[in-house]
């Protein structure tokens, strides 16, 4: 499991949006693996996985967003890319 740290650190050797979208297709694939570790079965279950990663995005995001760097990353790029590779967690996590 990667932390925001990690992310970022692996953001910043390579600051391109093809980079940042790797990055959020590792965390996607990581909700499987959370998931499955914790055995969730219920939508709610589910839900949790899918905001404790978006909360990892964001916190990657402030992280690589501030005024040192001189870079900013969408908030919201865990969704996207989420929703696009997952059609049906549109319903789970809007």
């Amino acid at each position: 499991m990667m932390k925001a740290k990690d992310m970022a650190a692996r953001y910043l050797a390579d600051r391109t949006p093809e980079n940042a979208a790797k990055i959020a297709y590792d965390l996607v694939m990581e909700t499987s693996a959370i998931a499955t570790a914790r055995h969730c079965q219920s939508n709610s279950a589910m839900t949790a996985v899918l905001r404790e990663c978006d909360d990892k995005w964001r916190a990657f995001c402030r992280l690589v967003s501030s005024d040192e760097f001189g870079c900013t990353v969408n908030t919201n790029g865990f969704k996207l890319v989420l929703h696009k590779l997952v059609p049906l967690a549109v319903e789970l996590f809007p």
